[in-house]
This record gives structure tokens, C-alpha cells and sequence, in this order.
């Protein structure tokens, strides 16, 4: 197998999976498909958890400074609104 003969082409045809797809077909031609297809899969559900990791993790950075630009948002609007009825019954 010409794919994974290196380090090198092995990682650069994982990255091709990774990225664009793959056929079972290439891994038939190997002492153990059934090993090398298990593998696939087990790599492609591990790096599709840690992408779905990674999204979470940004979603919930981005919602906390929404959150907080809010929270200062309205803090500031209630402020305001102190201060305006102060002066009112002043």
C-alpha cells in the first residue's frame, strides 16, 4: 500500500480523508481490512468529536462576551435611568 508505506503518506492520506473523503476500497488491499476499516472509523469519529469540541468551545467564548457586553449593556441602561429619575425628583 502506497498510501501508508511512510509516515509521511500515511498522514497526508489521513489528511485526505480527513478533508475530502475516502474509498473502502484502498484499505481491501491490506493483511487486515477489517483492522485498518475499524481503525478509519475510529479515527474519523475521534476527529469529528474533537471538531464538535472545538465548536462548542467557541460558541460558548463568543455567547459569554455577548452575554457580558449585555449584562454592561443594560447595567449602564438602569444607570442611566437612576440617574434620570434622581434628577427628576430632585
Amino acid at each position: 500500500m502506497q498510501e501508508f508505506s511512510t509516515i509521511w503518506h500515511a498522514w497526508l492520506t489521513m489528511f485526505n480523508f480527513m478533508v475530502s473523503g475516502f474509498e473502502f476500497g484502498i484499505f481491501y488491499d491490506c493483511h487486515n481490512p477489517e483492522a485498518a476499516i475499524c481503525l478509519v472509523v475510529l479515527y474519523m469519529f475521534v476527529v469529528a468529536v474533537i471538531f464538535l469540541n472545538l465548536l462548542v468551545g467557541i460558541m460558548t467564548d463568543s455567547w459569554s462576551k455577548v452575554r457580558d457586553l449585555l449584562a454592561n449593556t443594560a447595567l449602564d441602561s438602569l444607570c442611566d435611568q437612576c440617574l434620570h429619575c434622581t434628577r427628576l425628583t430632585h
